[in-house]
């Protein structure tokens, strides 16, 4: 099943693991059920490695491997990626 993406006015971006037939273009938020619009990923020529995603881990949005990579430096962590884990020393 693939994750979607919404967004709240008042709570900002969340994500839910839902059934193809369940999908829509709005979801009432989790924390005050307001409804929260679908967010879709950015059309792109080329394949990138990297795909922005929220990380449960660091409760941030990462927008870039490399801000991935800064914020694991600043913070002296390493946080599980769907490729495994990112250890920094």
């Amino acid at each position: 099943m693939p994750v979607y993406d919404y967004s709240c006015e008042e709570h900002g971006r969340w994500d839910e693991l839902l059934h193809v037939s369940q999908s829509s273009t709005s979801r009432h938020c989790p924390k005050c059920g307001n409804v929260g619009l679908r967010l879709y990923p950015p059309v792109s020529k080329h394949r990138v490695a990297f795909t922005p995603h929220f990380n449960s881990g660091a409760d941030r949005w990462f927008d870039s491997k490399r801000e991935l990579h800064t914020w694991c430096s600043k913070n002296n962590t390493g946080i599980k990626t769907n490729t495994g884990a990112i250890t920094f020393g």
